[in-house]
């Protein structure tokens, strides 16, 4: 069976012996904010399995239809908006959780954004945040704060973190629908919203969780995908 490879994903480099979960971790007491440290500090935090500092894929925790047809699907922040592509596209699929606390509250930085990121500096390697109307920014100070919720493993591979994400101080949860390739904020009731298949059965929407990955695992992982 082929292995597929990763493509070239531009401005990321991945820190390899720091980004596996410790068997310890857990979600913490209450903490004064601090400020975020660079990767390789000592005092980065590991909060609910995710290790601060190190790049992750945020996969789709799928409930809604399978579809043998379609690659494995990510969160995405190349262009304008977050959206669902390919788990191995070229641009926008490594994610960096910076926590502000112990308690799981953290902002989304998109390590790999690409060309044509909103408000794009013209370096491809910056980095762009996940904003509460869920478009991208170079500007940390208009990111979104999210809260970490654990949620049970999907694919329960070694290295794996189960989670939902919610916008904070809200019911607002992100969600996933992989069959528009959309991202959204939803309350519960909106994302148990079903339909009527070809079948004659009704089936889920919305994906209302997602599963981490560390980047540099994820080459093994999409080998069972190669035909």
């Amino acid at each position: 069976m082929r292995r597929v490879e990763p493509k070239k994903r531009g401005g990321y480099a991945s820190a390899k012996s720091s980004c596996r979960p410790s068997a310890s971790a857990s979600l913490k007491g209450r903490s004064a904010p601090q400020q975020h440290e660079s990767a390789g500090s000592a005092v980065l935090r590991t909060v609910g399995g995710i290790r601060e500092g190190c790049g992750y894929l945020l996969g789709t925790w799928r409930r809604t239809h399978f579809s043998p047809d379609i690659f494995p699907q990510a969160l995405n922040g190349a262009g304008s908006v977050a959206h669902l592509d390919d788990l191995d596209a070229e641009y926008g699929n490594v994610w960096r959780f910076v926590f502000l606390n112990d308690e799981g509250h953290f902002i989304l930085e998109c390590t790999n954004p690409g060309p044509g990121t909103a408000k794009d500096s013209g370096d491809h390697g910056s980095s762009a945040f996940l904003t509460p109307d869920l478009s991208l920014d170079p500007h940390r100070g208009r990111a979104a704060v999210l809260e970490l919720i654990p949620y049970p493993p999907f694919r329960e591979g070694p290295t794996d973190v189960g989670l939902m994400i919610k916008a904070e101080a809200s019911d607002l949860v992100l969600c996933s629908a992989e069959s528009t390739k959309s991202v959204h904020l939803l309350t519960q009731h909106e994302a148990n919203t079903t339909k009527t298949g070809e079948a004659g059965c009704c089936g889920w929407v919305y994906n209302i969780a997602w599963e981490a990955t560390p980047d540099e695992d994820i080459a093994l992982e999409l080998g069972e995908y190669a035909h």
